[in-house]
């Protein structure tokens, strides 16, 4: 039941502050440009490979540590301060020639300098949350998530309603930054004390950490070459479509790493000794979101076209089909995240970051090959790659629990009997509401997907988890 309430708690912060901020995001699409939301896209791409630099991966390292050490959280502290502000600091004076060559836009070197105010606020936050999911406080980090979403949402619609364009969406991510940094001490109750430099203590920190910043590189240009591609060589145009058809995949895949991530590793990391342990609780997380995820892409994939023009407005039309393709991304991904979490739990971040290496040269050199057919070309690379990568983290994974192919199989399959299910009754009534309007067939849509997934949920039964 502890497991379950983590879940319930980490679910309430990430989907609420995701569904927040997918409120903001609609919003602001409204009033921006195609070209204005592409901009922002690359602006914030570059800026999570600053954000990931300046973190250097050292405060994963306190989540798995089995004892207390406060002088390594002190030590850790001050290591992430001191390189995540020297590298704004950077940003700020390179700005002026680096930033027009990297941006198309009037504003791109007051973009890029304000933006890098976010790294060290960023940073600063990575211990004192580290230790509130050490200590499994996942109700404090909830109502901390939620409250800063919920402020710095409320500004930023009101800043594209009056006009303020791209600044909203960059304003956002300031003010966000800067809330979560002050309600993360207040929470936690930790003081780092005044800075103390000691090496001896970052030694295991950095050993391990030194993986976990490679693979948090590798898996910021994973997520992020099909934008550099995108903006640099089809277009920021182009680019803002794609951000928007892309948007609602990857706020769900995002709801759904983060939620159970911030969980599972630490549950996991407690049974570090045990693999059948471990075993039982990744199949237990497989099954959970498997039973929601693979049905709730299947009727995203139906309602695409009805969903974006609903959301975003009839001027990003053109991005449904990207949506829809993401789609079939995600029914594999909901899944596969959760072999990488494995390896973090159990402080093998080497052969973390060797699947990140692994999946970022298969996506790369699709996606070299793609983008030379044009956004469609990059698309299919995206998907293509997400797909074909899943079996590097597998068979890693195995070095460490005894799992096969049969066990994720019987997890699965409760989520794609449903989804099939579903899917089929979705499909009928949308043929069925072919002649009412776009908003009347996805409710009516919604409500019989979402009473078809109860019925066969208590149809079928369920096991309840018992960690």
């Amino acid at each position: 039941m502890k497991l379950l309430s983590g879940v319930a708690w980490s679910a309430v912060r990430g989907w609420g502050s995701r569904f927040i901020n997918l409120a903001v995001f609609f919003v602001a699409a409204r009033y921006l440009t195609p070209s204005e939301l592409g901009v922002f896209s690359l602006v914030a791409a570059y800026l999570m490979i600053m954000q990931v630099l300046g973190e250097g991966g050292l405060a994963e390292y306190i989540v798995q540590r089995t004892e207390l050490n406060p002088r390594q959280d002190q030590a850790i502290f001050y290591s992430q301060l001191f390189s995540s502000g020297t590298i704004a600091l950077l940003i700020a004076m390179v700005a002026p020639w680096v930033a027009p060559l990297l941006v198309k836009h009037a504003d791109a070197v007051p973009l890029f300098i304000v933006s890098a105010i976010t790294i060290p606020l960023t940073a600063v936050i990575r211990v004192p949350e580290a230790i509130m999911r050490k200590g499994l406080r996942f109700k404090a980090l909830a109502y901390r998530g939620l409250l800063t979403s919920g402020i710095a949402g409320v500004v930023t619609m009101f800043m594209a309603y009056r006009g303020f364009g791209i600044w909203a969406l960059v304003v956002k991510q300031v003010l966000e930054a800067i809330i979560d940094a002050l309600l993360i001490f207040i929470a936690s109750r930790w003081n780092p004390g005044l800075p103390k430099f000691d090496r001896e203590v970052l030694k295991e920190p950095y050993a391990y950490g030194k993986h976990i910043l490679g693979a948090r590189l590798l898996d910021t240009l994973y997520l992020r070459i099909d934008t550099f591609l995108i903006g640099n060589f089809i277009g920021s145009a182009a680019l803002g479509y794609y951000s928007v058809g892309q948007k609602i995949y990857q706020a769900l895949i995002e709801l759904l790493s983060k939620v159970f991530s911030n969980v599972a590793v630490p549950y996991m990391a407690r049974e570090k000794n045990n693999p059948e342990a471990v075993k039982k609780i990744y199949l237990q997380f497989v099954q959970l979101v498997a039973t929601i995820a693979l049905p709730g892409f299947v009727y995203i994939f139906i309602f695409s076209p009805e969903l974006i023009v609903l959301t975003f407005g009839a001027k990003w039309a053109e991005a449904a089909w990207i949506l829809r393709s993401f789609c079939v991304l995600g029914a594999v991904n909901c899944v596969a995240f959760f072999n990488g979490y494995v390896l973090m739990a159990m402080g093998d971040s080497k052969s973390y970051f060797a699947v990140l290496i692994a999946k970022t040269i298969v996506l790369v050199v699709l996606c070299l090959i793609g983008v030379n057919f044009g956004i469609e070309g990059v698309v299919a690379a995206v998907v293509l790659g997400g797909i074909l990568a899943t079996p590097f983290s597998y068979r890693k994974m195995r070095n460490w629990i005894p799992i096969n192919v049969k066990d994720i199989a019987r997890a699965l399959t409760k989520g794609a009997v449903v989804a099939v299910l579903a899917g089929v009754v979705v499909v009928a009534i949308k043929l069925l509401l072919i002649q009412f309007h776009d908003i009347e067939k996805v409710a009516i849509g919604l409500v019989a997907f979402l009473l078809m997934m109860v019925g066969i949920h208590f149809g079928t039964g369920s096991r309840r988890l018992s960690i």
